[in-house]
């Protein structure tokens, strides 16, 4: 074959390929998928789906885009900087009993706990926030992935929370939560603080073998009665110091962060403790414990000792409990008995150092509660069920004999049984409480299953003597709530807070509904804001399934913020 033959051949091949590369290329691109955005949308909140039109009305729908035609893929990068905050707090769940014209279960509970934990990067930790001592006790609050935690519903009064999570040694704070007010509690590990403390007694001498709790931290003095902690968060720590033989002391320390509190500055002197023996002389009802609670006559007037870590004092009708290492204090008692009335109805007595105080008390018939407990029809046993009143605050305050709530913040209080009595179902899933009917007219019976999957309730009014319960599973949040936007050309951050808990912020793609999920049932008040604009300010709105709120959003944040603007923000 000549040379030109050859030429011509070699374009025709070439150009072959060509297009055979073209048309397989095609081929591909057309067959494979598109890659499937993965989004964030938190633990609780579920992946937001399609919805239906609204009615006609203030909520309809104004979204031309049909949710079903968004594309498959989506970039969830956005120049809109700032998020939108929904916060829902809940009135009523309709799960909850309420009487005809009183307060529902819960009415006291009005106050808010917000605020962040973060390492010593700065960075955020999931934590737990958990109430150890105070009106709130035992109740659990957990961060999201940026250190936030929070909640409404909570009880006002002095309360002791300890904080522990991943990277960080923890803390422990004393909290005073007001009604109807937001209390802040945020946490810092960056700059610690690195405190040394000397320990001793009455006539300065060291003591050895003393256990000092500083923000949660547990150290132990030596011979020279000296302790070391190398890093503890700023703020306002609290300080317990147990030694056996003498009066435990409470104190709290401001820390500067980054600061040293040298050997010498901060002296903890422990005085010698007093002793105190309570009888109770009749073995009335002996199947249960009494519970003995022990607080200073003057509570504004003596904080210097943990009465958190003593009450209550159990102690068995008949029998005699012995307490130990208690301050020089004039103390009032106040001994309490399902079914009974103590004799007398409270004691004080004067507490000295070296020395031991006996005191007695009798028990008398008082008009009692009782019932069984069942699941699935069998007796339920070792069922927790509480007794209370509408207004657990108020309770409490007519027990001292006070009026204002600033009273529960003089000490941290335990919550004694007129306020809130609780007793576990025997094997027949019986069980037996005080009526307390001088209390409240009105009371709420709630039985909980020892795994707290299953519950029941009962109201109790005046000459109700017997409340049989039936368990029934726990209803985890049936609700759902759909907030309807218009048109957005840009995906748009999110941060949703329900009942002051901060869910896991995310960003929300176009065409889609901002969903919220796992909601319970019953009547809410919901706030939307953007930047500075306020979108509904307390919006009730009653929540039962799929429900449906539409917000307008302002241009910012629909369309995203120029470039100037996300660098003053410090966005890219």
């Amino acid at each position: 074959m000549d040379r030109p033959a050859r030429n011509v051949l070699l374009v025709c091949l070439v150009a072959a390929a060509i297009v055979g590369l073209g048309l397989a290329g095609w081929w591909i691109l057309r067959e494979a998928p598109g890659p499937v955005a993965v989004v964030d949308v938190g633990p609780a909140a579920g992946l937001p789906a399609p919805s239906a039109p609204a009615p006609e009305g203030e909520n309809k729908r104004k979204l031309e885009l049909a949710e079903d035609d968004a594309p498959a893929f989506q970039s969830l990068e956005t120049t809109v900087i700032f998020p939108l905050e929904v916060e829902m707090k809940l009135l009523r769940a309709a799960s909850n009993p309420k009487a005809d014209g009183s307060p529902g279960l819960g009415a006291g509970a009005t106050a808010t706990l917000a605020g962040s934990v973060v390492d010593g990067k700065n960075g955020g930790v999931r934590a737990q926030v958990r109430f150890l001592a105070g009106p709130n006790r035992g109740r659990t609050l957990y961060a999201d992935s940026l250190g936030r935690f929070g909640a409404d519903g909570l009880y006002p009064g002095l309360s002791v929370v300890g904080i522990s999570g991943p990277g960080i040694p923890g803390s422990q704070r004393e909290v005073r939560l007001r009604p109807q007010r937001e209390t802040q509690l945020n946490i810092g590990y960056a700059r610690p603080a690195r405190v040394y403390a000397d320990v001793m007694d009455k006539d300065a001498k060291p003591i050895q073998g003393a256990v000092v709790t500083l923000d949660g931290q547990v150290a132990e003095t030596g011979e020279e009665g000296f302790v070391e902690f190398g890093a503890v968060a700023a703020g306002e720590v609290l300080v317990v110091v147990e030694k056996a033989g003498f009066a435990s002391l409470r104190q709290t320390l401001n820390l500067v962060g980054g600061n040293t509190l040298e050997r010498g500055k901060i002296k903890f002197r422990l005085d010698p403790g007093a002793s105190l023996q309570v009888s109770i002389t009749d073995a009335l009802n002996a199947g249960q414990q009494a519970t003995l609670f022990i607080l200073p006559e003057d509570i504004d007037g003596e904080r210097k000792f943990p009465w958190q870590k003593v009450n209550p004092v159990r102690i068995w009708p008949g029998g005699t409990a012995i307490v130990e290492d208690l301050p020089e204090a004039r103390v009032t008692l106040r001994l309490y008995h399902a079914g009974a009335l103590s004799k007398p109805a409270r004691r004080s007595v004067e507490l000295h150092p070296g020395a031991r105080e006996t005191v007695e008390f009798g028990l008398q018939p008082a008009p009692v509660v009782t019932g069984v407990v069942t699941d699935g029809g069998t007796p339920a046993e070792n069922a927790i069920v509480r007794l209370e009143p509408p207004d657990r605050t108020a309770a409490m305050l007519s027990v001292f004999g006070q009026s204002s709530y600033l009273f529960l913040e003089s000490d941290v209080l335990p919550e004694l049984p007129p306020a809130l009595q609780e007793a576990t179902t025997n094997g027949k899933g019986e069980y037996q409480l005080s009526a307390s009917e001088d209390v409240s007219a009105v009371r709420y019976l709630t039985a909980l299953s020892r795994d707290g999957k299953r519950v029941a309730h009962a109201v109790l009014k005046l000459g109700d003597v017997r409340a049989d319960l039936a368990l029934k599973p726990v209803e985890n949040g049936a609700g759902e709530l759909a907030i309807q936007m218009q048109d957005r050309i840009q995906p748009l951050p999110v941060q949703v807070t329900v009942e002051g808990v901060p869910r896991d912020p995310f960003v929300l793609p176009l065409g889609r509904d901002l969903r919220i999920a796992n909601l319970p049932e019953g009547s809410w008040l919901v706030t939307v804001r953007w930047s500075d604009a306020v979108l509904t300010k307390d919006q009730p709105l009653e929540i039962a399934g799929d429900t449906r709120l539409f917000v307008a959003l302002p241009e910012g944040a629909i369309v995203g913020q120029d470039a100037e603007t996300r660098r003053r923000a410090g966005k890219r």
